[in-house]
């Protein structure tokens, strides 16, 4: 769990950490910008990271060559940021360094459909009119 996640939500948004010499992205999506980005460079700067794609190019290319951006704001409700977090990995699916593309909406087991957003999350939000998108 995230830090992020046990604060109240300041301000949804989805954002990338782009890296400026091999133009590849990892996508999130938090409640709290600037404590997410904090944590990330925390976890860069240290070698702790978790995605390792992402922390072997941060010791090639060194801190400058990445750049933290909010990408989409002013969502209403965390389910609408999580789907555009997922809509924007899958069209960068190519060169990001997110490891866990695929999709989050998943039946719920019970009278619900929900959201699961990866291991590292491990979070359930429900909405009803969302429906389940199978893989091709």
């Amino acid at each position: 769990m995230h830090l992020n996640e046990l604060l109240p939500m300041k301000n949804l948004v989805v954002y990338r950490i782009k890296n400026l010499r091999n133009n590849r992205v990892y996508i999130g999506s938090t409640g709290d910008f600037e404590t997410r980005k904090m944590e990330h460079l925390g976890g860069l700067r240290t070698n702790k990271h978790y995605n390792r794609n992402l922390q072997a190019d941060f010791h090639i290319y060194k801190e400058a060559s990445f750049v933290f951006e909010v990408v989409f704001d002013g969502f209403k409700t965390r389910e609408a940021m999580l789907l555009k977090e997922y809509q924007v990995i899958l069209e960068n699916k190519t060169n990001a360094y997110n490891i866990h593309t695929e999709c989050p909406v998943v039946p719920y087991p019970g009278k619900s459909k929900g959201i699961h957003y990866g291991r590292d999350k491990k979070m359930w939000v429900f909405e009803k009119k969302l429906k389940p998108i199978r893989k091709k």
